[in-house]
């Protein structure tokens, strides 16, 4: 079975929905309430162990450490790294001031593709950051 998941990230939150396929939405942000990241997630729950789907539904915690609690191996596969540069970038959480970058990755979970993800963050998050390759 798949899910349909929108996630809002602060700093330890997640929210979720469910239906028939997996699509999280987050925004990170910081402890003035300013969003640094915003990301969206399409996960296929049927390549997860039960106990993992049942707590990526119940929007408990975010995503990745639902992963790492379960001990599911994971690579994550970088497919693109962008920068926006000459648009607003405006989200119903908030705004993140140009430039901005971004990535999308596949994320492998015990060896079977199963996470897609688009990430945009403001350029101080991602100089700042992992992500910065």
């Amino acid at each position: 079975s798949t899910s349909t998941s929108s996630t809002s990230t602060s700093s330890t939150s997640t929210s979720s929905t469910s239906t028939s396929s997996t699509s999280t939405s987050s925004t990170s942000q910081t402890t003035q309430s300013k969003p640094v990241e915003y990301s969206i997630i399409a996960i296929d729950l049927n390549k997860l162990e039960e106990i993992v789907r049942e707590e990526i539904v119940q929007q408990v915690l975010p995503v990745g450490r639902i992963l790492a609690k379960h001990n599911v191996f994971t690579r994550v596969d970088v497919l693109h790294l962008f920068e926006i540069s000459d648009t607003h970038i405006s989200f119903t959480q908030g705004n993140i001031p140009v430039p901005a970058y971004g990535r999308i990755a596949k994320i492998t979970c015990n060896n079977q593709p199963s996470i897609f993800v688009l990430e945009i963050m403001n350029s101080f998050t991602y100089n700042n950051s992992k992500h910065h390759v």
